[in-house]
């Protein structure tokens, strides 16, 4: 019995096994170290293509309330900045700004919402958008009625 056992310490195998597994475990290790920083890479990609979209959509929805102020007091179209109320889930501070500068003939004026913040790395990012504005008087509005 004890030469078997000497024998299989001294085959010509002895620790290929071993070192085979401690080759898989790197592989396997390497494998999942990428996959860990992919992860981590989609999560960052995510988390800034949702405040773009929230910034966007503030934006837009400064674009449409100035518009209807347009149609309703024309003249008080003018530009500021205010910190929008984040919805629900999101935890980025946004500033938002709008310039509105008055144009030629035919009058109408021009309006660009910026929205602002900060990434989880500290960088500022900031979308814009640009929309014309003209003055709707609704009480100037005429309606025809076609007879049937």
């Amino acid at each position: 019995m004890n030469m078997n056992l000497n024998q299989a310490c001294h085959s010509p195998q002895g620790g290929m096994l071993l070192i085979e597994l401690m080759i898989a475990m790197v592989v396997l290790g390497a494998g999942l170290l990428a996959l860990g920083k992919f992860q981590g890479d989609l999560h960052t990609s995510n988390t800034l293509a949702r405040s773009r979209t929230h910034a966007l959509n503030l934006s837009r929805e400064m674009i449409d309330r100035l518009r209807f102020q347009g149609r309703n007091d024309y003249s008080n179209v003018i530009s500021g900045s205010d910190l929008p109320v984040a919805p629900p889930g999101e935890y980025t501070v946004f500033t938002r700004s709008w310039t509105v500068m008055a144009s030629g003939s035919p009058a109408y004026k021009t309006a660009r919402v910026t929205v602002s913040w900060t990434d989880h790395e500290g960088q500022p990012v900031s979308v814009s958008q640009t929309s014309m504005i003209k003055e709707e008087d609704l009480s100037k509005l005429k309606v025809f009625v076609v007879p049937l």
